[in-house]
């Protein structure tokens, strides 16, 4: 039996799916439509960058971009 609640969210989600907002993305757990994992931070925009090195690098090598993202997550699961 369905409740209100998931009927919400099943059509939330259907409609995330056909039509995403820009720079938003977001899913429910493989096993429980109550809990999701949204993505509100996609590709930043280089030509309004908060982080004006972090633009450049997005802009001219995409490459160290994503190798210094992945390292500055990793050591961000290791911080006290």
């Amino acid at each position: 039996m369905s409740t209100p609640a998931r009927k919400r969210l099943m059509r939330d989600f259907k409609r995330l799916q056909q039509d995403p907002p820009a720079g938003i993305s977001g899913a429910p757990q493989d096993n429980n439509i109550m809990l999701w994992n949204a993505s509100l931070l996609c590709d930043p925009n280089p030509n309004s960058p908060a982080n004006s090195e972090a633009a450049r690098m997005f802009s001219e090598n995409k490459r160290d971009y994503n190798r210094k993202v992945r390292e500055i997550v990793e050591q961000s699961w290791t911080a006290d």
